[in-house]
């Protein structure tokens, strides 16, 4: 008797609305706010965003049109089976599956851009002809890109005649010091010793100042009067700017970022990553 009352009780709270049994979900008026039209010739079959944000991959009839969001216009049409009618985003960087429902077939895609990367003028080693350029965004105060040297060093070792690797300045707003080192390494190039700043910098690193960045270029044996002014000079610093206005361009987020012939190197910067990218492009030669 005393369990049938004790339901009764509950059932009859429950009815009654109490909220700390069933609490009840706040109701608010949405708001529908169209920030882009897109307009095409074609007809959109499916659309589906890249998981980093920087494409939308639009399917029409035989044609994978990839939208960009930043520069708001369509960058590039990749043909595909004209029975493919859905599209859908993979985890991971580019990747999309494109089906079709009348032959029952799915095809995995990963989509890679590349990049019209202007690396003239830039300091570089290996052979100005390589086949093979590694364009390397880097900032003078990250801790990996310092480690990244030595693998570079490994990579020209083994690929002696066909790579050649660019330096591309790239000094991260979170550094304080990055640009300055940065300006320092365009200033030492003015005097064809760029290679050794661009070390001594990553080797004293964790002490980068104005009175190190000085001790660096005495001990190099520098023309300090020349330094000097070159530091203080705005045609130096623009190359630095230019630099970054390069790596804004192939969409650099990050230090080191690596795009080998154009195309951005992904996953940790080992030197068997670097074999199987460069390996690729080589095989482009045959």
């Amino acid at each position: 008797m005393m369990k049938k009352r004790l339901a009764v009780v509950l059932l009859s709270a429950l009815l009654a609305g109490g909220t700390a049994l069933c609490p009840v979900a706040a109701h608010a008026n949405m708001e529908w706010t169209v920030l882009k039209t897109i307009e095409l010739e074609q007809k959109v079959l499916d659309v589906a965003p890249s998981l980093d944000g920087q494409w939308l991959y639009i399917l029409t009839r035989g044609e994978v049109l990839l939208y960009s969001p930043r520069e708001e216009k369509v960058v590039e049409r990749i043909s595909v089976g004209k029975n493919f009618d859905r599209i859908a985003s993979l985890p991971g960087r580019n990747g999309l599956t494109i089906s079709s429902t009348k032959k029952k077939t799915v095809q995995i895609v990963m989509i890679e851009p590349v990049y019209k990367i202007d690396v003239s003028g830039l300091p570089f080693k290996g052979p100005a002809d390589a086949f093979v350029t590694v364009a390397v965004f880097s900032d003078y105060q990250c801790p990996y890109c310092a480690g990244l040297e030595s693998v570079l060093r490994q990579v020209l070792e083994k690929y002696p005649k066909d790579v050649k690797i660019v330096m591309v300045n790239f000094p991260l707003s979170m550094h304080s010091y990055a640009r300055k080192a940065a300006i320092a390494a365009a200033a030492a190039s003015k005097q064809g010793k760029f290679w050794e700043m661009h070390e001594k910098l990553f080797v004293s690193q964790k002490e980068l100042s104005d009175a190190k960045v000085q001790a660096i270029a005495k001990e190099m044996g520098l023309d300090m009067e020349k330094f000097g002014s070159d530091l203080k000079n705005p045609e130096v610093a623009a190359l630095v700017d230019r630099d970054i206005e390069r790596g804004l361009q192939a969409n650099v987020q990050g230090t080191p970022s690596i795009f080998i012939n154009g195309k951005q190197m992904l996953g940790q910067p080992v030197l068997p990553a670097f074999q199987a990218a460069i390996d690729r492009e080589l095989k482009k030669t045959k």
